[in-house]
């Protein structure tokens, strides 16, 4: 079992490849600019607190073994499965799991944490949409390449048009079920 809920989905998207660099648009239909919540601000939390990418959350890195990411003090381990370790957040910030082969692969954010273009949990869809203008649409979420690390990508899910979780995750997992 692993701390974030949305996991499974992006490991769907890693396992299949998904590739963000020339996608265009979302596919299938859906509209990435459909604002279906009031277009507003980050909300004031998010606005002044920790970013979430493009390399990770303030010292905990993409990469970074599981003994350098307990070395922050931003995480604790809560288990191992299948060459995966899962962690949690020590205090606030984000949990994740990490490989042995790739060390920290994935990264979800609390609340009052936002990216480097502004979004954060509350964020309107409109919002998602304008900050990461190719959006690749994969079930409800949407994924999008991160600006300045080619390795990695966003993935948000929304709740009534509002962005309910945000992960920074690797494009290639070790831990892809």
């Amino acid at each position: 079992m692993r701390w974030f809920t949305p996991l499974g989905k992006v490991l769907a998207l890693g396992a299949v490849g998904l590739s963000l660099g020339g996608a265009a648009g979302c596919g299938a239909g859906e509209d990435a600019t459909a604002a279906t919540a009031p277009a507003g601000a980050v909300p004031a939390a998010a606005a002044r607190g920790a970013v979430l990418g493009p390399d990770g959350l303030g010292a905990l890195r993409l990469g970074m073994s599981v003994r350098d990411a307990e070395g922050t003090g931003l995480i604790r381990v809560t288990g191992a499965e299948g060459g995966c370790t899962d962690f949690e957040p020590a205090r606030r910030g984000a949990g994740g799991f990490a490989s042995a082969r790739y060390g920290v692969e994935y990264l979800g954010a609390d609340a009052g944490v936002r990216t480097p273009q502004g979004v954060a949990i509350g964020s309107p869809r409109s919002a998602v949409a304008r900050a990461y203008p190719r959006l690749t649409a994969a079930a409800d979420d949407v994924a999008a390449a991160v600006p300045g690390n080619p390795r990695a990508r966003y993935v948000f899910s929304f709740d009534g048009g509002a962005v309910s979780s945000i992960v920074l995750a690797l494009a290639t997992s070790a831990c892809a079920a």
